[in-house]
This record gives C-alpha cells, sequence and structure tokens, in this order.
C-alpha cells in the first residue's frame, strides 16, 4: 500500500512538472473548442446520413472490387495518420524494432502533414545539464494525436459505409469510443508538452483493432474476428493491470481509466471463479459433478460467436458469472425423473400376467352407508326412523305400479313423433337374408360391431349337434398323401400369426378382441358369439384402449411413409415408444426433445441446451406458465 500511495505522489509531481499553468479541468473545459471536438461532431454527423441514405432494401454484398479499394483507402489512411506517434515511441526506446523511417528529423518532421493537418508545428523541448554541460532535448508534442485521430474517424466512416451498403451491421470497436478518444487526446493536450508512452500505447492499440477490422474483411474473414481481437484485447488489460501495479494508472487520461475499468473488473471476476472452479475439480477430483460444467458441455448457450469482439464476449461471460449466484432457478437441480420403458398399454398388458396386478374392487360406498345408517340410528327418534322407512317404501311401491303400467302401453300411445327434416339422418339396416354367406363373412366385424339387423330372420336357429363328425379315410390312400408335420401352418401362415401377437390396424385389432371373447369363455355353456354377448363384453374401457392403439398405429405408420407414399409398417417394429422424441419437441428450439421438468409447476416442455441458456439469461420463470422456477429435474431414460 505504501508503494502504492508513494507511486501516486510521484505521479502528481510528474504532472506538475509537465502540465501548463492551467489544470486538467480547464482542459476539459476547452474540449468544445478543440479540433478533437470538431472532428468527432462532423464524424457522428456523417455516419447519421450515412445509415439513412446510404441503406439498401435488400441484402446485397458489395462487388469485391469496391470492398477492396475501400478497405485499402481506409488501411493507407490508418499508417499514415499514425506516422508521428511510431516517431514519438521510437524516442522512448533505443531498439532497433522500429524501423528507420521512422526516425525524428528536426529538420523535416515539423513540415509533414496528413490531411492538411501537421504532425507536429512545434516541439518538445527540455534543457538537462550533465556534468556542467547543458543539452537540449527536443521531439514531437502532443500535435501528433490530431492526425491521427482524423485517421480513426476516417477508418470508423469507411467502415459504417462498407457495412450498410452490404446490409451487414458495421463492425464497431467496443473497448472505447471516438468520443472517449477525442476527450483522452484532448486532455494531453499542451504546448512543448510530450506524449507520455502510456497514451502512445492506448493509440497503438486503437490503430491494431481498427487495422484488424479492415485487413480481415480483405480476406472475408470477419466471421473470425475474435481471434485477433482476444489477442490484442488480452494484451490490452494486461498492459492495464501492469500501469495498475506500477501505480502509473493516473498517468492515463480520466476517460481511458474509465472506458477499460469495466471489463478489468470483469477480467478479474473470471480469473477468480475460474480459480476457484479449477481449484473444487482439483480436490472433488472430478469437474463432472460441478453446475458449472454443464455450460461447457453448452457452450452455444453463452451466445458468444467467433464473429463478435473480445470485449463484447468478455462482457458476456462477466455478465453471466456475476449473475450466475443470483438466481438458482435453472441451475438447482433436483432428483432424476424416470420415464419408464413401458407405456401405459404394455403395462397393462403384463398386469393380468403378475398376481400382485389384479384389481380387487372395493365399495367405499358400502362403508360409508353402513356409517350413516348407524349414525343415523343412533341419533334419529324411533318414529322419525318409521315414517322415513315408510315413505321410502312407498315411492318404491309407486315406481313399481308406474314402471308395470308403462311396459303394457301399446306402442306408439301417448308418443310425440319428433319431425322428421331433410337433414335428418336414416337408421340403415341390414338385411341378412340377401346377403350371401361369402358376403357375410366378408362384413362379419362391421355387422358384429356398426350395422343394425333386422328384426325378420329367415335362417334356422342354431341348434348343437351331440354328434361327432368323422372324416372316413380310405386305408389305401393313407401312404400316398404327404403328412404336413407343421400343425401350426394348418392353421395360420405367418402374417396371420403376427397379426395376432401384434397387430398393425384396426381391423387386426378387433379380431384379436373377438379372438379374446372366445378364449375367454370356451368353457360356457353357450360359446357361439352374438351380438348382444359381445356387446357386454366390450365395454368402454376396451373401446377406449382399442382407440389409443389405433391412433399409436397410425402415428407409426405415418413416420415410416416414404416421400413418394410408399410405407413400411414393419419398419418401426421393434422402436420404442419411450424415447424420448415421443414427448414432443422443445417448445424454444424446436429441435431437441422435451428433457427437462420445472418445479414447482411440473412443466415439462424444455431441454438442456435451451435450460442453460435460460440461465445464462437470468431467468427465474417457466417459459409455458410464468411461474417462478425453484429448481429442476431430468427425465432419465433407462
Amino acid at each position: 500500500m505504501s508503494h502504492l500511495f508513494s507511486a501516486l505522489a510521484d505521479a502528481i509531481a510528474q504532472q506538475s512538472k509537465e502540465s501548463l499553468t492551467t489544470n486538467r479541468g480547464r482542459s476539459l473545459l476547452s474540449y468544445c473548442a478543440s479540433p478533437f471536438a470538431t472532428m468527432c461532431m462532423l464524424t457522428a454527423m456523417i455516419l447519421n446520413r450515412i445509415v439513412i441514405f446510404a441503406s439498401s432494401r435488400r441484402i446485397k454484398t458489395l462487388p469485391r472490387i469496391s470492398r477492396v479499394l475501400l478497405r485499402l483507402v481506409a488501411i493507407y489512411a490508418l499508417i499514415q495518420g499514425s506516422y508521428g506517434l511510431f516517431v514519438s515511441m521510437k524516442m522512448y526506446s533505443s531498439s532497433s524494432f522500429i524501423p528507420s523511417y521512422f526516425d525524428f528529423d528536426r529538420n523535416t518532421f515539423k513540415t509533414k502533414q496528413f490531411l492538411g493537418l501537421y504532425y507536429s508545428s512545434t516541439y518538445f523541448e527540455r534543457h538537462s545539464t550533465v556534468n556542467g554541460a547543458q543539452y537540449l532535448f527536443e521531439g514531437p508534442s502532443t500535435v501528433v494525436f490530431r492526425p491521427f485521430y482524423l485517421s480513426l474517424c476516417l477508418s470508423q466512416i469507411l467502415e459504417t459505409f462498407i457495412g450498410v451498403t452490404s446490409g451487414n451491421k458495421p463492425c464497431m470497436e467496443t473497448s472505447l469510443t471516438l468520443f472517449e478518444y477525442s476527450l483522452a487526446f484532448q486532455e494531453a493536450q499542451g504546448y512543448n508538452l510530450r506524449p507520455s508512452v502510456e497514451l502512445l500505447v492506448v493509440a497503438l492499440i486503437a490503430l491494431a483493432n481498427q487495422l484488424s477490422l479492415h485487413i480481415l474483411d480483405l480476406f472475408d474473414s470477419l466471421k473470425y474476428r475474435l481471434i485477433p481481437s482476444t489477442v490484442i484485447g488480452l494484451y490490452t488489460l494486461a498492459f492495464c493491470f501492469h500501469l495498475v501495479i506500477q501505480g502509473r494508472i493516473f498517468y492515463v487520461p480520466f476517460s481511458i481509466m474509465m472506458g477499460y475499468l469495466p471489463h478489468m473488473i470483469s477480467f478479474a471476476i473470471i480469473c477468480l471463479s475460474g480459480f476457484v472452479y479449477l481449484l473444487a475439480g482439483i480436490v472433488r477430483g472430478s469437474f463432472k459433478d460441478l453446475t458449472i460444467t454443464m455450460v461447457f458441455d453448452n457452450l452455444s448457450s453463452i451466445n458468444v460467436t467467433l464473429s463478435d469482439d473480445f470485449y463484447t464476449a468478455l462482457l458476456t461471460v462477466g455478465s453471466f458469472v456475476v449473475n450466475a449466484s443470483g438466481k438458482q432457478s435453472y441451475v438447482l437441480e433436483a432428483p432424476s425423473v424416470k420415464l419408464p420403458r413401458e407405456n401405459y398399454l404394455e403395462m397393462r398388458e403384463r398386469l393380468p400376467i403378475c398376481g400382485y396386478g389384479i384389481n380387487v374392487s372395493t365399495y367405499p360406498g358400502m362403508i360409508q352407508g353402513t356409517y350413516d345408517i348407524d349414525s343415523e340410528n343412533g341419533k334419529a327418534w324411533v318414529v322419525t326412523r318409521r315414517l322415513k322407512g315408510l315413505k321410502r317404501l312407498a315411492t318404491e311401491f309407486i315406481g313399481a305400479i308406474r314402471g308395470n303400467v308403462l311396459e303394457k302401453t301399446p306402442a306408439g300411445v301417448g308418443e310425440v313423433q319428433p319431425e322428421t327434416t331433410e337433414n335428418s339422418v336414416e337408421t340403415q339396416i341390414t338385411d341378412l337374408n340377401a346377403l350371401s354367406n361369402d358376403e357375410i363373412e366378408e362384413k362379419y366385424l362391421e355387422l358384429l360391431l356398426k350395422k343394425q339387423i333386422g328384426d325378420t330372420d329367415t335362417s334356422p336357429d342354431y341348434q348343437p349337434s351331440d354328434v361327432v363328425d368323422v372324416d372316413i379315410i380310405d386305408k389305401d390312400d393313407i401312404g400316398e398323401e404327404e403328412i404336413n408335420t407343421n400343425a401350426l401352418g394348418e392353421l395360420m401362415n405367418a402374417d396371420e400369426f403376427q397379426s395376432i401377437i401384434k397387430p398393425s390396424s384396426a381391423q387386426q385389432l378387433l379380431e384379436n378382441r373377438i379372438l379374446a371373447y372366445h378364449m375367454e369363455n370356451y368353457d360356457k355353456p353357450v360359446t357361439q358369439l352374438t351380438r348382444s354377448y359381445f356387446a357386454n363384453y366390450y365395454d368402454e374401457e376396451m373401446k377406449l384402449m382399442d382407440l389409443i392403439r389405433e391412433k399409436r398405429l397410425g402415428k407409426v405408420v405415418a413416420t415410416n411413409c416414404s416421400a413418394d407414399g410408399e410405407c413400411d409398417v414393419g419398419a418401426n417394429a421393434n422402436a420404442t415408444d419411450t424415447d424420448t422424441d415421443a414427448l414432443g419437441t422443445c417448445v424454444i428450439c424446436h429441435e431437441n426433445s422435451r428433457q427437462i421438468i420445472l418445479w414447482p409447476c411440473k412443466c415439462l416442455a424444455i431441454c438442456e441446451s435451451c435450460r442453460v441458456s435460460l440461465f445464462v439469461r437470468k431467468f427465474d420463470k417457466c417459459v409455458c406458465c410464468r411461474s417462478e422456477v425453484k429448481s429442476y429435474s431430468k427425465i432419465y431414460v433407462p
């Protein structure tokens, strides 16, 4: 801490020596009348006009020759405008890294200019005494920032023009704006004042950012902008932290400090969070169970792409790290929900196999009625109970008489016939006498379930015979006939057997119901199947189950139909409906299957990738019902 305060005192003393008699506050007040403010205002006006009058209704890329020429003009303007910066920087260093082209020549440097702006019309002068000898040190002054700032403005104008005319968004530098650069350069202005190394480095960083944009677009590589921007950005942050450690941060203009401060804080928090994450993984011996590991498995959810610049990505990741602990809605994982392999239909078919699955009907109404009677008998008077019993007996007697009278009333007496309209649908009655045996066999299921049969039936009644039919076989023909060893083949073929085991149509479902009826009633005295018997057997629950099976079979057939209309029903014979695709697609991306159940609203609506995206974007409400989310559970498919 003492080192920091001593460095602060030295910086104040050094600034007091190199500054003008007027303080910095007065220099900031003179900003409005400075050439930097004028160039900044004109640039803003030009950019506004370009966005309005150079825009196109259609997205159409500029011809390559036009784009290359504009980019080369911007690169040339940046290099020429930064000539004074390299000359000033070389005077601080004796290394040969900077070419001799940028050597300072006292006689010719003041005559050089860029678009009418001299690099330095006056020189910085400092007199020093060494061993009694007087020495004069000269060099460029802070005026070198004026042509450089003009080149920055021209570069931004050309970048905006290329982006707008191409129908794309212009690539802006998100570290510092032109306004902040103008404030910083104006703050450093002063007669006979030497530019500081810190401000020269900041200016060269801005030059590198602008050159990288134009060079990348020359090779159609703006989609990889994040790579060079990251290199420049990391160097910038390292330089800023170096200034803080050395105590020379106050040598940088105030606008520069405030511009880089959010990036420095975000970078520091990210580094600290990364250190804690690595330490936790090393201590646990595994990174898989850590909460933030899911973010690395879904990096696309962070919404950072290679086309972004470094500072945009830094603020995005920093915002996620800072707000990660604020809301635990989409990050607190509850126990997983296991999705069974079997669906409801398969489990229901398996119940009769297991003795524990046989449902025993209970009648709570009987128990409740007994309780009511007991409580009523205990509380009511004897006379009251007798009166209520007499009333109930009289009511039942009157109802019985009324029912007998109505049953003996001739048909049509006292009945009001409904008026027939043109739109009324007449009931179609099928006459069995008009159908042949082949037609009856073909339409057997339809006659059994859907059609109404007339009252007149001339066919004889079925009379079971006690005589067993015996086929008389000639002994001489026994040796001539081939013995069929496949007994099952005499009854049905492979397709018919498959229709029994796994029906694939509504017709086969009904046939299986009829077969099941025969199998369940084979030991009863009356084994023939009639419409009334089957109607009593085929209850509402069976109809519902068959409807569900029919719909599911239709869905399977539809998914296996090709574009030319050919369908393969057996293609999905081994497919399980318990796959997560059967749960539906995510309501956000409409691509992945639903995998996440939100609590306590119990909404199954999103996938794992979208859950991470919602967590990164600080969502705390359900995307379906808008209720507050406390935790989530993943669906586990065994």
